[in-house]
């Protein structure tokens, strides 16, 4: 396998049957019929909350009633187990209808750390849990930025408003990454109907010396479809969001989460479409 040109084997999504896990779900689905690739639904028993309940600091409120009562590890396990086998329904009947080969496991502990146990280069991790990758008040979940900073591995990261558009738009600024990125991107728009999009920073190296690059990139990946180019500043995230919305894209592709440094939170507050990091 030559720099550049990562190999996705099945990709991993963290569910817990929320609305915002099944969107991940739904998103992960499309891109294994693209890439190829198992569908892989993975349910932790999040020990954090296990140990409230053993502690009687675990409470919950009534939907109607509003009456707090305390919530005991019994009572928990069996909802847990309840989220679980509606989790696997939901992935068996989207691989089902996509036919894609599935995967469907229940382990217990700490989300981040199951989800690195099991995830492996080859894999793309796609998170959507409410409090995983969702942000709120410019605020990423401390279980996405433990991913993000410790896997090698895609991280597909989902807001709860989704907007899935048709177009791929990839950030390439010449680094393996991006190389990655591109590579993906042909494999997601394979069928050469899809718009491709890519978007070049103007700081760093010049954008001519990005589009031969790119084009060196694309010549030796085979590819000889047309693509559309444009360019933005490096820092200026909101104009990379526009893009996106301009170019109704159904997927937005980054070499890393910090090539945007500060701005990349700034960028996923307001991002409607999927995020695909890609690190190398």
């Amino acid at each position: 396998m030559t720099p550049g040109e990562p190999r996705i084997n099945r990709i991993l999504v963290a569910l817990d049957a929320s609305p915002g896990s099944l969107a991940a779900l739904e998103v992960a689905a499309r891109l294994a019929v693209a890439l190829q690739v198992e569908l892989y639904g993975m349910y932790v028993e999040d020990e954090t909350l296990l140990r409230g309940a053993e502690l009687s600091i675990t409470r919950a409120v009534g939907s109607f009633s509003g009456a707090i009562r305390q919530v005991e590890r019994p009572e928990l396990e069996r909802h847990l187990r309840t989220q679980a086998a509606k989790a696997k329904h939901a992935l068996e009947a989207i691989a089902g209808q996509a036919r894609l080969p599935w995967f469907f496991r229940v382990t217990r502990g700490r989300v981040a750390e199951e989800l690195l146990r099991e995830a492996t280069d080859a894999d793309l991790i796609s998170l959507g849990r409410s409090g995983w990758s969702l942000i709120e008040s410019h605020r990423i979940g401390t279980t996405t930025e433990t991913i993000l900073a410790q896997t090698n591995a895609p991280v597909l990261l989902l807001r709860r408003r989704l907007r899935m558009g048709q177009s791929v738009v990839a950030v390439y600024d010449g680094s393996e990454a991006a190389r990655a990125g591109i590579n993906l991107a042909t494999q997601i728009a394979h069928d050469e109907v899809t718009p491709l999009v890519i978007v070049f920073p103007t700081t760093g190296k010049p954008a001519d010396q990005l589009l031969s690059s790119v084009q060196d990139d694309l010549e030796r990946l085979g590819v000889g479809r047309s693509v559309r180019h444009r360019t933005i500043a490096r820092q200026n995230a909101a104009l990379l969001e526009g893009i996106a919305h301009s170019e109704d894209a159904g997927i937005l592709i980054l070499p890393t989460a910090d090539i945007f440094e500060k701005g990349f939170k700034e960028l996923l507050t307001h991002l409607e479409c999927p995020l695909l990091i890609v690190k190398r």
